[in-house]
């Protein structure tokens, strides 16, 4: 593990038992002093239908490392702005805090790394009645701790990894490249 992460970048799917229950968190983090921390300050204004959260835990406590979520998707109802403010912030500002109790974000660091979280939530979910929101809760808590397990601490991809699976014309035209 380096000294200082200046950013690293990983993704992961929250499977769920219906489609529409399914979340696709996309991460990055990094020093606070850093890219990630400059970014982390430029987005914190809000943009017509594109809230921005804090992600919060035990009645308004900031997570360390701060973590700011993003929806990917145009929050147009109230409705809208209650999934994401509700059981997918709460999601992931618990799956953040399984990272660093398990290790897997290092807890000297939670003071001087910040996390953006840019995240997908099927629309339709917003519009129905018996939604899982339990559910929904869980698959991001799982996936915010998958993601920074699986892609975000390391330094080589295995095979078969995003990283790896290149189509030929890809392997073709990167063949003979420094690695």
């Amino acid at each position: 593990m380096p000294d200082r992460i200046r950013i690293r970048f990983g993704e992961a799917m929250g499977e769920g038992s219906q489609d529409w229950l399914w979340t696709e968190p996309e991460i990055v983090i990094g020093e606070m002093d850093g890219p990630v921390g400059q970014a982390f300050a430029t987005i914190m204004g809000q943009s017509a239908g594109f809230s921005r959260f804090f992600c919060l835990v035990d009645g308004g406590k900031m997570v360390k490392p701060a973590t700011i979520m993003v929806p990917k998707v145009q929050l147009k109802k109230m409705a809208d702005v209650m999934v994401y403010g509700g059981p997918v912030q709460a999601g992931i500002a618990d799956g953040v805090l399984d990272a660093v109790e398990a290790g897997i974000i290092p807890k000297n660091k939670a003071e001087s790394l910040c996390i953006i979280s840019l995240v997908w939530v099927d629309p339709r979910l917003s519009d129905m009645k018996d939604a899982d929101f339990n559910e929904l809760y869980r698959n991001n808590r799982r996936s915010s701790r998958t993601r920074r397990s699986r892609f975000v601490w390391r330094r080589s991809f295995p095979a078969g990894s995003w990283r790896t699976a290149g189509c030929a014309a890809s392997t073709a035209r990167t063949a003979g490249r420094p690695r």
